[in-house]
Formats: C-alpha cells, sequence, structure tokens
C-alpha cells in the first residue's frame, strides 16, 4: 500500500483547446496538484480546457473540489470539457449537482 494515489498529468498545449490527460487515481493527497495543474492552464489564458479522463481510475470528493475550483477560475467566458468521465465520476457529478457546470465530449 502507497501513502498516497498514484496521478501522472499531462499537458498538450500545442494548440487550443488545451487537453490535460489524467492517468490513474485523485484523492486528497494529490488534489492539490490536480488543480494547480488546471489552474495554471486559465492563469495561462486558456479559455477551455478539455480534461481527458479515460485513464482514471478513481476520483473523490477532493477532485470534484479541483475541478470546481478550475472552472471557476475561467470566469463566465471558459470552459472545462469532461472527456469520457467513467462510471463513478458522472455519478459524483450528478449526485452533487455539479454535471452542470461542465461540459462533455
Amino acid at each position: 500500500m502507497t501513502d498516497g494515489a498514484e496521478l501522472e498529468l499531462s499537458v498538450d498545449d500545442g494548440r487550443e483547446p488545451v487537453v490535460v490527460a489524467v492517468v490513474g487515481e485523485v484523492d486528497t493527497t494529490v488534489a492539490d496538484r490536480f488543480r494547480t495543474c488546471l489552474v495554471t492552464q486559465a492563469d495561462l489564458g486558456k479559455r477551455t480546457i478539455v480534461v481527458d479522463m479515460s485513464g482514471l481510475r478513481f476520483m473523490d470528493s477532493s477532485g470534484l473540489k479541483a475541478l470546481i475550483d478550475a472552472r471557476k477560475s475561467l470566469g463566465g467566458g471558459g470552459s472545462i470539457v469532461l472527456r469520457q468521465p467513467t462510471r463513478m465520476v458522472r455519478k459524483l457529478l450528478e449526485v452533487t449537482g455539479a454535471a452542470v457546470l461542465f461540459e462533455y465530449g
């Protein structure tokens, strides 16, 4: 057993929109790193951030908070697009009412 989740983040910012690929798990031990990665893209002026979740194995409420924080950092003119969210992530978004904050594609 490890002391925290294993998380790999990769950013493809060669074109718009920027794509952040998430591989592994997002829990309290790595959520801040996830959040920082996303908010940094907003701070760099990216208006649309695609979060590729095809490699995501687990995400808890701290990961959801990171997504919401990143969405807020974009303001009214930006969006976060969740690509291939798992059933578990979709359920987390629906149960919390946060599903309406994101686009899907």
